[in-house]
C-alpha cells in the first residue's frame, strides 16, 4: 500500500485496494442467507448410537477422574508436586479420549505440545495480572484454541509465543470494558486512547487497566515491529472497530435480523483475521474469505451456546432474535450447512487438519443444541443428536456437573486459582 496516515491505512484495508474484507463480509451474508434450513445428512457423519454411548462411558469415567483429581487437592507444598505431576497424566490421557474437541485425532506430540503452550499462557497470564478471574482467563484461551487451529492448518507457527497470549488476554480486557457499566466519558477516553495506542502514537494513561491493555499491545510490537509489519495492526484496529460497532446489541434500541446478522459477521470475522497475522506476522488475501467465514461461524456457534444467557441479561444477538420468533433450529440447521459448504469449497490446508476443525465445528453446534433443549422439537433434537458424539443427556451431565462443581468449590473454601498455579506452574 501507498504511504498513508494509520487511520487511511486500516480503512483501505477493508477495501478492494486493500483486503476486500467488506467484498468478502458481503459474499459470507450471501452464501448464509443461500444455505438451506433442513440439515442434508449426507453431508456429515453419522455417529452411532452404541458409539455414543461408549464415548460417554470413557466420558464418565474421565471426568470422575478428574473431579477426584481436584478434590484431592493438598493444601501441604510438599504433596502439591506429586497432585502436579498425576494431574499431567490425568489430563493427557483424557486428551487422548476427547471426542467433543477431536483432540483424540492429534498426534501424542501435538497434543503434549498444546498442552505444554495452554500452561504456558497461564503462566504468563498470571504473571501479568492475579487480578483476572477465572472467566477471564478461559475467555483468553478461547482465542489462542482458534489460533492453535489456524496455527495447525498453516503447518507453521509456534504454538506459544508472546504476540499470540497478548492478542489473547486483550480481548477480555476490552470487551468486558466496552460492556461493563461505565459512564460514556469514561468509555469515550478509553476508545480514544485505545485507538491512538493502536495507531502507533504516543499516550498516557491514567489507571491500571490503560496501563495492562497498552503492555499486551507493546510486547506485540515487540514481537512484530509495526514498521515491518502494519498490515497486523491494520487488522488489530479493524477487530476494535467491529468490537465498537457491536456495543449497539445492548443499548434500548431494538435491532433487526439483519442488522444483528451484520453485527455477527464483521465482528466474527474481523476477531480472527489477527489469530492469522500472528502465525508469522502477515496476511494472505486468499484467505480473508474463508477466515471470515470460519470466524462469523464461531460467533453465531457462541451466541447459540449462550441464547439462554443473553435472553435473561437482556443482549441483543442474532440467535436471541431468532429465539424470540421461534427459528432458532432454522439457524443451527443452517449454521451446520454454512460450516459444510465452507470447508468444502474455500478450505487451502491439509485433509486432516480439515477434518480435525470440521468435526469441531460440529460437535459444537450439537453440544450447543442438546444443552439448551428447550428451545427445539423433539424431531429436531433426535436429528441433531445423530451427528453428536456424545449423548445428550450426557452433555446436560457435563453441564450439572460443572455448576456442582462451582458450588462445591465455594463450599468447601477451594481456591481453584490456587489449583491452577500448582498446576501450570505459574508461580515460577
Amino acid at each position: 500500500m501507498e504511504d498513508k496516515s494509520g487511520m487511511e491505512r486500516w480503512k483501505s484495508a477493508l477495501g478492494n485496494e486493500g483486503f476486500g474484507v467488506n467484498e468478502a463480509l458481503e459474499q459470507v451474508l450471501e452464501l448464509w442467507k443461500g444455505i438451506p434450513a433442513q440439515i442434508r445428512t449426507e453431508k456429515f457423519r453419522l455417529v452411532p448410537e452404541k458409539q455414543r454411548e461408549e464415548n460417554a462411558k470413557r466420558g464418565a469415567a474421565a471426568l470422575g477422574r478428574m473431579r477426584k483429581h481436584v478434590k484431592d487437592f493438598p493444601q501441604a507444598m510438599a504433596a502439591q508436586k506429586k497432585w502436579k505431576e498425576q494431574g499431567e497424566r490425568t489430563v493427557l490421557e483424557a486428551m487422548e479420549h476427547d471426542v467433543i474437541f477431536q483432540m483424540g485425532k492429534l498426534p501424542a506430540e501435538v497434543r503434549k505440545q498444546f498442552l505444554e503452550a495452554t500452561k504456558e499462557y497461564f503462566r504468563q497470564t498470571r504473571r501479568y495480572d492475579r487480578e483476572l478471574g477465572m472467566e477471564e482467563l478461559v475467555q483468553g484461551l478461547k482465542n489462542y484454541f482458534v489460533y492453535f487451529m489456524l496455527a495447525l492448518a498453516a503447518g507453521e507457527g509456534e504454538w506459544f509465543q508472546r504476540a499470540i497470549w497478548s492478542y489473547s488476554l486483550l480481548y477480555p480486557y476490552t470487551d468486558n470494558f466496552l460492556d461493563g457499566d461505565y459512564s460514556p466519558a469514561q468509555k469515550k477516553r478509553f476508545n480514544d486512547m485505545l485507538v491512538r495506542k493502536l495507531l502507533g502514537e504516543e499516550v498516557q494513561v491514567q489507571d491500571e487497566l490503560e496501563k495492562k491493555v497498552c503492555g499486551l499491545i507493546d510486547v506485540i510490537e515487540e514481537v512484530y515491529p509495526r514498521k515491518d509489519f502494519e498490515d497486523l495492526y491494520d487488522f488489530l484496529m479493524i477487530i476494535y472497530d467491529a468490537q465498537l460497532g457491536s456495543l449497539s446489541q445492548h443499548e434500548a434500541k431494538k435491532l433487526g435480523e439483519e442488522e444483528l446478522l451484520r453485527v455477527s459477521v464483521y465482528k466474527g470475522g474481523a476477531s480472527i483475521y489477527v489469530d492469522q497475522c500472528l502465525i508469522n506476522g502477515r496476511m494472505d488475501r486468499r484467505d480473508i474469505y474463508f477466515l471470515t467465514g470460519f470466524g462469523f461461524f464461531l460467533q453465531l456457534a457462541d451466541d447459540l451456546q449462550d441464547v439462554q444467557e443473553d435472553l435473561e441479561n437482556g443482549h441483543q444477538t442474532y440467535m436471541t432474535k431468532l429465539a424470540e420468533n421461534e427459528k432458532l433450529a432454522e439457524a443451527a440447521g443452517r449454521l451446520l450447512g454454512f460450516a459444510a459448504r465452507l470447508f468444502a469449497d474455500d478450505w487451502r490446508g491439509s485433509g486432516d487438519v480439515r477434518e480435525f476443525m470440521f468435526d469441531n465445528c460440529v460437535q459444537l453446534v450439537c453440544t450447543a443444541v442438546l444443552q439448551k433443549p428447550r428451545y427445539y422439537t423433539k424431531a429436531f433434537l433426535e436429528e441433531i443428536e445423530q451427528l453428536a458424539v456424545l449423548p445428550a443427556e450426557f452433555l446436560k451431565q457435563m453441564e450439572n456437573e460443572g455448576n456442582e462443581m462451582a458450588g462445591e468449590w465455594a463450599r468447601e473454601s477451594m481456591d481453584p486459582m490456587k489449583m491452577l498455579d500448582v498446576w501450570a506452574d505459574c508461580d515460577m
